[in-house]
């Protein structure tokens, strides 16, 4: 009965007994801590408004970086497309500078729907909600 109690007081202080070697005690290693993820994408340059997909479509995860100075950038994990936004009550409307594609933003709360124009459908741009990154 001796040598369970010096168990359970030795498990319940976190320290494990060696068997067959009397009270020799070993102490427990602390577990290993968990790798840190690299960020898919890179922190923003400037004070931003971020929205993620809300339920990613694709394989390739997205997210908009609206900046207070009018401008944005669509970003995919390696790309982005930066562009120009104006918005006018719940309307967000997207410029895209280098193509000069057009995307419509509807803003609720704490989310926006995106369409995209129909140049965009082509190269496999999917409309979608995004929500808005605290």
């Amino acid at each position: 009965m001796k040598r369970f109690s010096t168990l359970a007081v030795a498990l319940a202080a976190g320290i494990s007994l060696a068997t067959g070697c009397g009270d020799s005690t070993t102490p427990v290693e602390p577990p290993s801590p968990a790798p840190i993820a690299k960020p898919i994408f890179p922190a923003p340059s400037r004070p931003a408004q971020i929205y993620v997909e809300a339920v990613q479509t694709s394989s390739r995860p997205s997210r908009y970086v609206l900046y207070e100075d009018g401008s944005f950038a669509l970003q995919f994990p390696g790309r982005e497309y930066p562009g120009t936004w104006s918005q006018k009550d719940s309307v967000i409307t997207f410029t895209f500078l280098e193509w000069g594609w057009e995307a419509i933003g509807l803003q609720s709360d704490n989310h926006m729907t995106i369409t995209y124009s129909e140049s965009m459908w082509e190269l496999e741009f999917n409309g979608g909600t995004y929500v808005r990154s605290p």
